[in-house]
């Protein structure tokens, strides 16, 4: 089983990303992923990549959903998303090979957020630090390098970030300490001029 999701990982990180989401189950649970269900797992494609479309990947992994869409519109796109203390949130969506939470987030009804938490929620440095590190790699391919990327252990733990800035939006990835040995995977994506303040 380990070998199967290990090859899995780097099955998902050799492929170009584009936006075809499927539904898998995985035991009781259902889970929508960048990435091919496993063969026991029964695949579903939710949505294709668009045809004729331009080689510039899209900037948010869900086709057709942009900046400034209202929370119906998200969740009309958004297979399995569901309305949650004012977001629209979505469990289990794999993306580069890990599995997050996700929530989308709005202001004055328009989406300007979109942020994955890693469903990992905290993990050894030293874990974290390859997870961000083979996670950034797997963004170089989609989004090119980054603006800037920075990782530090310091006092209050590990901490780091790697930005990418498209189209004026920013992509945000990040290691956040959650104590001084253990640490977690924050990934965003932010429509232009709308990054929320630390």
């Amino acid at each position: 089983m380990h070998k199967a999701v290990i090859a899995l990982i780097f099955m998902a990180l050799s492929t170009a990303g584009h936006a075809q989401v499927h539904k898998c189950k995985v035991g009781a649970r259902t889970v929508y992923q960048q990435d091919p269900c496993p063969k026991a797992i029964q695949a579903a494609p939710k949505r294709a990549a668009a045809s004729g479309a331009a080689a510039a990947p899209t900037q948010l992994p869900w086709p057709g959903v942009e900046y400034g869409m209202s929370r119906a519109e998200v969740l009309r796109l958004v297979a399995g998303s569901r309305e949650g203390r004012g977001d629209v949130r979505l469990e289990g969506f794999r993306y580069g090979g890990r599995t997050f939470d996700v929530e989308f987030r709005f202001k004055s009804d328009r989406l300007t957020q979109v942020h994955l938490s890693d469903a990992v929620f905290m993990q050894p440095n030293a874990a974290t630090r390859q997870a961000f590190e083979q996670f950034a790699a797997t963004l170089r391919q989609t989004y090119g390098k980054p603006f800037s990327q920075s990782v530090d252990e310091g006092a209050s733990g590990l901490q780091g970030e790697a930005v990418w800035r498209k189209g004026g939006a920013e992509i945000t990835l990040a290691i956040s300490p959650t104590t001084q040995d253990q640490s977690t995977i924050l990934f965003n994506f932010f429509a232009k001029g709308k990054r929320r303040a630390p």
